[in-house]
């Protein structure tokens, strides 16, 4: 079996998803893991999927034809085994342009490697303002401490509130 993983795109509609599982089964295709949410009007997602190699062909064709999706194919990578930490945290602060990316460069510097990131932007009418938040997994590398993780979190920025979820 070989894995691929698409990355897909297109106007939302109620058949979207239904079509696009019909593609992979009928080439024998099978449905590992996959994200989706609708945003701004559109249906986003991640899928990882199975498929027996002689079929690879005719399912990447199929895929591609499928006219109402924008679909890019990556071949799947076998990552090592690890058993480093992970860490489950939620973030909120202020919302300013620059958050995505001083958060991910403090992560980068402490060596955590980003798995999984949600994010939002609320208008909170009460405070007056906008508020950011985040839920992130990480993984710590080797000896890595979780708590110099998190305080470095919450240095970089005095309103910023960083928590641990179990």
């Amino acid at each position: 079996m070989k894995q691929i993983v698409l990355t897909v795109i297109g106007k939302a509609k109620l058949d979207l998803v239904e079509n696009l599982a019909d593609v992979v089964l009928n080439h024998g295709g099978i449905w590992v893991s996959s994200e989706l949410k609708e945003i701004a009007g559109y249906l986003t997602g991640v899928l990882s999927i199975e498929v027996p190699e002689d079929k690879l062909l005719a399912l990447c064709t199929a895929l591609y034809e499928m006219t109402e999706l924008d679909i890019k194919i990556h071949q799947g990578l076998v990552p090592p085994p690890t058993q480093n930490r992970q860490l489950k945290i939620v973030v909120v602060d202020n919302h300013k342009p620059e958050i995505v990316r001083d958060l991910m460069a403090m992560l980068h510097l402490h060596k955590s490697k980003l798995l999984r990131l949600e994010t939002r932007k609320q208008n909170q009418t009460m405070w007056g303002g906008t508020l950011f938040s985040a839920s992130a997994t990480i993984e710590l590398v080797e000896g890595a401490s979780p708590s110099v993780v998190i305080e470095a979190l919450r240095s970089f920025d005095p309103t910023i509130i960083v928590e641990v979820e179990n």
